[in-house]
Order: C-alpha cells, then sequence, then structure tokens
C-alpha cells in the first residue's frame, strides 16, 4: 500500500495521522516493555504468585504509561496541523530519547542502584562522564550503535505501520488489555503497599519514575484491615539494599546506657532560646550543643530516617519497600533494650513503623489517642511518665516525638508568651508580602508549650536518678521557613535553605560537656555515635552509615539533605540542589541564586557514592 503523499503545507487526513499514531503507540509499548525487562535482573527475588503476577502486568503497564506522555505532543501536531512527515519526525524522536535515556538508565541503576537524576545527568554533561560511568572507546562505540539501532528500529517501525493497513478492532482489543494491566498493577500495587506486602512493593523501585497506585486509607474505610495492626503481613525476603554492608563486631559487653530521642516537628535553629524553651535552653548549657547541625531531610519522614538509620534519605524508598529497619534499633533490641516509643503522629504515616521500628513493630502503639496534637502531646509525656515508672533492670531505648509545633498548635487559653499570633494559618494564602511575625509568634508559642513537657519529661529522668545514665537526645525532624530569605519560600519540605534544614541539636552525655560544637554535624552521625559509643561496636561507620561519629573532629566537605525526589549538598557557603526536574540549582549561603561551586563535580561524585554505598551491586 503506497503512503499517501504530504508536505508541511498539505496535511494528510487527520483520522489517517490519528491512526497510524495509536499503532505507532503500541509498537512502542512493546519496544519500551523490552528495555524495562532489562531491569529484571537486578530484581533479586520474586517470590510468589502475586508477585510473579504483579511484576507481568508491571512491565506492559509502565510501558504503556511511559508511552502516552511520549504520545502527548506528536498527538496534538496531529489534531491541529495533521502533517504525516511533521507528525512521524517529532513522535520518532520522542520515542528514541525515551528509548535511549531507558537504556541510559539500566546501566547507571546496574552501576549505583538507583535511576538518571540530576546530579547524573551534570556529571555525564559536566567534563566528569568518565568517573561516572566507565566510557572507552568501545563504549562511545556502543553508544553510537545504540543509537543506530534505535533510529532503525523506530524509523523502520514508523514507515512499516505508514505502508500497512492497521485493523481497527485489534487494535482496540490490544488498548483494553493494556488498560486492564494497568488497573490490574495497580490494584495488586494498593492491597500489597495496604498489607506491607514485601515481595510486590519491593519491586516498584527497580523501575523508572513508577509510581502505582496507594490506597490505605480507602481501604480502610471498605474495612481491609491494613498492616498497621497485622503483624503476618510482615514477608522476609532477599532484597537489594546492603545494610549494614558487612557483619558488625561487638565488643561482648552488655550495654549500660539509656537512650532517650526527644524530636520537636518543626523545630527551626532559632526556636533554641532562653525565651522560646527556657527549660530545654537551661538544659542545654549543661549539654553539648551542636551549633551547626543539620538535619537529614526537609520533611519528616527524611529527617526522622536519617537520625535512626544514619544513612541518606535516598534509601528511605528501599528501606520502605524491603521492610529494613534501623540497625540501631535492631541491635539495641538483639542487646535486651526495652522500648517506648511515644508519638503524637501515627507511626504509619509516615511508615515508621515498617521501617525505623520494624524489628519491634509488634510492641508499637501505632496511634495515639487524643483528638488533636495538643492531647496527643499531653499523652504521650504522661506515658513515658509511666514507661518510666516501671520497674525493670534493662536499659531503655525511648523515642518521644512532640506534634503540635507541626500545626503551630497551643491548647485553649494557653499564656502565649509571643503576641501578636495568628488565630489561623492557611498555608495557600502565604506569599512574598505575608508579614511572617503573627505566624512566627504562633510558632514559638507552640514551641514553648512544647517545651513546658519537654521539662516535664526531664524533671522525671532526673527525679528517677537517670540522669547521668542516658543519654539524650533534644532535636528535631526539620525546620521551617517564613519567607526567612525574601525568596517566598515558606514552611517545609518546599527548599533546602538553612531556615528549613538547620535545627537545634542537645546532646546529654553522661561524662561529657557542656560545650558547643561549632563544625557543620548531621542527623546521620547520631546512629554511628550511639552504635560504637554506647551499644559496643566496633567504629566501622562506613558498614552502616554515611555519618560519622559526633564526637570526631573531621571536616566535612558537604551535607546530604534529601526530600522528595530532590537533593541538596550543603557545603559551608553554596548549596547545591537536584531538582525532580532533572535540573541542577546553585546557591549561595543565604539560599540565593549563585554559581557553581568550584569542587562541585567532585561533590557530585562523591554524593553519588554515598547514594550508592548501601546497595548491592
Amino acid at each position: 500500500m503506497t503512503p499517501p503523499k504530504d508536505n508541511l503545507f498539505i496535511p494528510t487526513p487527520r483520522k489517517r495521522v490519528l491512526s497510524w499514531l495509536v499503532r505507532f503507540a503500541l509498537f512502542n509499548v512493546a519496544v519500551v516493555a523490552l528495555l524495562l525487562l532489562r531491569y529484571a535482573s537486578s530484581i533479586p527475588e520474586i517470590s510468589g504468585p502475586l508477585a510473579r503476577t504483579f511484576f507481568v502486568l508491571s512491565v506492559p503497564a509502565h510501558a504503556f504509561s511511559i508511552v502516552i506522555i511520549a504520545t502527548i505532543l506528536p498527538a496534538l501536531f496531529a489534531l491541529i496541523w495533521p502533517s504525516r512527515s511533521i507528525v512521524t519526525t517529532i513522535a520518532v524522536v520522542i520515542n528514541i530519547a525515551i528509548c535511549f535515556t531507558l537504556l541510559v538508565d539500566t546501566e547507571v541503576f546496574r552501576l549505583y542502584r538507583f535511576h538518571l537524576n540530576a546530579m547524573v545527568w551534570e556529571l555525564l554533561t559536566g567534563g566528569a562522564a568518565s568517573e561516572t560511568l566507565p566510557i572507552s572507546s568501545n563504549t562511545w562505540l556502543t553508544i553510537a550503535a545504540a543509537l543506530l539501532g534505535l533510529l532503525l528500529v523506530e524509523g523502520g517501525g514508523a514507515t512499516w505501520i505508514w505502508l500497512t493497513k492497521g485493523r481497527p478492532a485489534k487494535n482496540k482489543l490490544v488498548l483494553i488489555s493494556l488498560f486492564a494491566t494497568l488497573v490490574g498493577a495497580n490494584s495488586i500495587h494498593a492491597w500489597a503497599d495496604a498489607k506491607a506486602y514485601t515481595p510486590v512493593v519491593s519491586q516498584v523501585r527497580y523501575f523508572p519514575a513508577y509510581m502505582p497506585l496507594t490506597s490505605k486509607r480507602f481501604l480502610r474505610k471498605l474495612g481491609v484491615e491494613t498492616a498497621k495492626a497485622e503483624g503476618s503481613a510482615k514477608v522476609k525476603l532477599k532484597g537489594n539494599l546492603a545494610y549494614p554492608a558487612s557483619p558488625l563486631i561487638h565488643n561482648g559487653e552488655a550495654p549500660e546506657k539509656n537512650i532517650l530521642v526527644i524530636m520537636l516537628d518543626g523545630w527551626r535553629e532559632d526556636g533554641l532560646a532562653p525565651e522560646v524553651t527556657p527549660n530545654i535552653w537551661k538544659f542545654s548549657e549543661g549539654a553539648l550543643n551542636f551549633t551547626n547541625h543539620y538535619s537529614s531531610g526537609n520533611a519528616t519522614r527524611f529527617g526522622t530516617f536519617g537520625l535512626f538509620y544514619g544513612i541518606n534519605s535516598n534509601y528511605w524508598h528501599a528501606a520502605l519497600a524491603e521492610g529494613k529497619g534501623a540497625v540501631l534499633v535492631e541491635e539495641a533490641a538483639n542487646l535486651g533494650y526495652r522500648f517506648g516509643i511515644f508519638s503524637s503522629a501515627q507511626l504509619d504515616s509516615p511508615e515508621f513503623d515498617r521501617t525505623i521500628f520494624n524489628s519491634i513493630r509488634e510492641e508499637l502503639d501505632v496511634t495515639t489517642e487524643g483528638a488533636n496534637a495538643v492531647s496527643r502531646d499531653l499523652r504521650i509525656t504522661e506515658k513515658f511518665k509511666g514507661f518510666l515508672a516501671k520497674d525493670d533492670a534493662s536499659p531503655f531505648f525511648s523515642l518521644i516525638f512532640y506534634d503540635s509545633p507541626h500545626s503551630y498548635a497551643i491548647p485553649d487559653g494557653y499564656p502565649a508568651p509571643f503576641t501578636p499570633y495568628a488565630e489561623e494559618v492557611n498555608h495557600l494564602a502565604l506569599d512574598a508580602d505575608t508579614d511572617p511575625l503573627p505566624l512566627k509568634n504562633k510558632l514559638k508559642n507552640s514551641y514553648h508549650f512544647v517545651d513546658s513537657l519537654v521539662g516535664e519529661v526531664l524533671d522525671e529522668v532526673k527525679a528517677k536518678g537517670l540522669l547521668e545514665k542516658t543519654v539524650i537526645v533534644i532535636t528535631g525532624d526539620h525546620g521551617e521557613e517564613f519567607n526567612d530569605n525574601g525568596l517566598s519560600f515558606w514552611g517545609h519540605n518546599s527548599s533546602f535553605s538553612p531556615w528549613q534544614t538547620r535545627v537545634p541539636f542537645i546532646l546529654h552525655w553522661p561524662g561529657k560537656g557542656p560545650d558547643k560544637i561549632t563544625r557543620r554535624t548531621s542527623h546521620v552521625d547520631l546512629a554511628p555515635t550511639l552504635m560504637s559509643e554506647v551499644l559496643g561496636f566496633e567504629a566501622q561507620e562506613e558498614k552502616y552509615s554515611n555519618g560519622a561519629s559526633l564526637f570526631g573532629d573531621e571536616a566535612r566537605a558537604f551535607l546530604f539533605v534529601g526530600s522528595w525526589g530532590s537533593y541538596g549538598l550543603i557545603g559551608d557557603d553554596w548549596t547545591i540542589v537536584s531538582l525532580p526536574s532533572g535540573e541542577l540549582e546553585y546557591r549561595d549561603g543565604n539560599y540565593q541564586p549563585g554559581e557553581k561551586p568550584q569542587r562541585a563535580n567532585e561533590v557530585l561524585l562523591s554524593a553519588l557514592k554515598q547514594m550508592s554505598l548501601f546497595f548491592e551491586k
């Protein structure tokens, strides 16, 4: 069959072009699916019929999703100006680009166990490609051959489809089948995520940009029992997370010190002040005060993850998918610690019950009684006092996580010391012209309220004679911003500025302090410090941490701070931001747009090594 004559000015009938585009899209679903199968060799285990079914459905379903996105632009041209040559060229170029990107991504994933991101692209295009991927003359020949092969496949496929007559009924059947795989894969994942069924959810991170459906709340409304109340949902399998990287060596001595971690949600660095948090301030004067300390994330899950795991927050998704708990918690449990985990916010959102505390999940109270954050904060304070009152010779490991500052909450009738303060907070109404003072005052009042509860906790520890037997950490999960730099950043989880990432860090250590430590430290430094100095493991941080001992004196070139799909690398007077869009931003010490640091490539390479250190190769 001869294709219709066409040039830029005499369009082909729209129906013909759209018909070709549908068939070309279906052709590329098959091509992309074959490329996605390259990731299968990295998945360590697909166990059970449901997991195998999910994999079989996920490959065509995800390929279908990718091709739908690739087809949007040529479809718009087909509707507006249905020129065969224009639509064909655009469709072929886009699909070659996508397929080539997938080929590169499979190699990056094979080497580093994470997918392409802005850091990798910068290194590949910024002069350090040979250090990121091993590139030789044979590699360049392979790249050229891959591009030529893709051109032949895509160009040949496009021509063949124009020269053959389509069968609308058959195309419709294939589309229905692909849609069914999409529904099936998402349905299985929604159930598996709610049940914490690891053989299914652990597969997701192996495919690039794959985000299947989750619907725990909806399933609960339907009466489906979710994993927070069902211990039997835990499934152990061999995973791809090599954490710890090798067996740990213990000194054989039973640990004696208790561990108490007190966290305030959204506690920005200047929230530690005598007029704002008088009890904590007074306590800090007799403790170690780390005055240049950063969270490991600008949001709760990533900041808390790094604090307990000692590794960067890019490992969060793998730890969640594989149900891998924090080594610090696992080893403390193995050494006979009794746990008192008291959180005002639910421990299954974020999924700390399936990550940090997975090894002691059966002992957790996932939820705390109370109508609001204030009542729950009061409740966990009393629960800790009750926990402390139990007569038990075993050392304890406790977390008290206060949530009131998250919503800037204070009790009704609380004598607020900071005025004027906002009665309500509407984050959607915040802009560059909003006066931050009433909002700041509201948050400071919430800090002041929580400080009174922390004071009760510290008094109880002292009254029980436990102060000299207990390591106490008081810190925040992340900061909170109020347009501090004039760039209209508010709250958290929106930038890697100092106001969202720097937090107070007070460390009471029996026999040490008081002192002020001004060197840059991170949340990921706590776990290795406790592992070696309290639990009795050899000081080999590289086995289980991206951090270093808080008692060391080595200056770090940068700190890694994570978020959703983006990362910040924070140096002395610069920040490199890897954006979800695939770009890199460079900021100065005040988080204003800046120049690329001289050592940027060196820093990016080091960050890539950190991000892949605890993945099996």
